[in-house]
């Protein structure tokens, strides 16, 4: 009879480790569906790929000098040719502490979460992270971001 006993709660205490092992998993499945950030490395947040980066590069520096209407029909077709969307716009967070005109090539959308590649032609001005921001450094000039909004 204690042998039957310890049996049975060896069972039980076995079914309700496998549940909690299974519902962690659908659970990770939910929270996970669709890749959504906090499921993702930080090299997976601030990933910027490679043919984009050499495909926008030669332009870079023109479309932070020039006007924006200038360069928007160009910014467009380059834009759609890779996948993204680029724009040109203020950046408020600064080692100077004044605001400055930055290209912003949007690489990803998911609900409020966006994952870009931000270039500062300045060389002497640093981009701070603000708000929501956070930003890695990838080589002079170029910034990998995830801001939420």
């Amino acid at each position: 009879m204690k042998v039957k006993r310890r049996a049975i709660i060896f069972l039980i205490v076995g079914l309700i480790l496998l549940c909690i092992l299974i519902g962690y998993g659908f659970i990770r499945f939910l929270l996970c569906f669709g890749n959504p950030p906090i499921c993702r490395t930080e090299d997976e947040r601030f990933y910027i790929e490679p043919d984009v980066l050499e495909g926008v590069r030669p332009y870079l520096a023109e479309w932070a000098t020039l006007p924006p209407e200038e360069t928007e029909s160009q910014r467009r077709a380059i834009g759609e040719e890779l996948g993204v969307d680029i724009s040109v716009g203020p950046w408020v967070g600064t080692s100077t502490g004044v605001p400055v005109t930055v290209v912003y090539i949007r690489l990803e959308v998911w609900y409020e979460w966006t994952r870009e590649m931000v270039y500062v032609h300045d060389a002497n001005v640093e981009l701070l992270g603000y708000g929501l921001s956070e930003l890695r450094r990838v080589e002079q000039g170029i910034y990998a971001v995830n801001s939420n909004y």
